[in-house]
């Protein structure tokens, strides 16, 4: 049994660095294809805008590679907000340099991801500890689900 909790967590670490690594791809195209299709000429607006559509859509042919990997739902959830942001911070940058927009674009990827697994954790938790049995929300300890409120006196 403890050999089985091992591999399981060692997957849930693997599966959570591949969230993190498809967030800097996502985030680095997004941002050099916004920065290269949209020009510096543009309104503010239109350029954020024009930038959100193109890395939703630079971001769609990484998006059938990581699905496979990491489960359709979910890379969709992470590739949909990270081209949106990053395409927004590649057509604004003032960055002359493609390898500077690409490095914007995958910090804006890795902050999307970091906000999204905090906000997964504080929701439910992780979902290899909660299915291992090693953490989560214990909801009916504090009157959820399954335990009727006169019961706490």
């Amino acid at each position: 049994m403890r050999r089985y909790i091992a591999v399981q967590v060692r997957h849930a670490v693997l599966l959570r660095a591949f969230d993190y690594l498809a967030a800097i791809l996502f985030g680095g195209a997004a941002a050099m294809a916004a920065w290269l299709a949209i020009p510096a000429s543009y309104p503010m607006a239109s350029e954020m805008l024009l930038g959100m559509v193109v890395g939703i859509v630079a971001a769609l042919p990484l998006l059938g590679f990581f699905s496979w990997l990491l489960g359709g739902f979910e890379i969709l959830v992470l590739s949909m907000q990270v081209g949106m942001f990053a395409g927004m911070v590649g057509a604004m940058t003032t960055s002359t340099d493609l390898g500077d927009v690409a490095f914007e674009g995958a910090l804006v990827g890795v902050m999307v991801q970091l906000l999204v697994h905090v906000v997964d954790r504080s929701l439910g938790g992780e979902v290899g500890s909660v299915a291992l049995g090693t953490g989560g929300p214990d909801r009916t300890a504090r009157g959820g689900p399954g335990q009727d409120e006169s019961d706490d006196r």
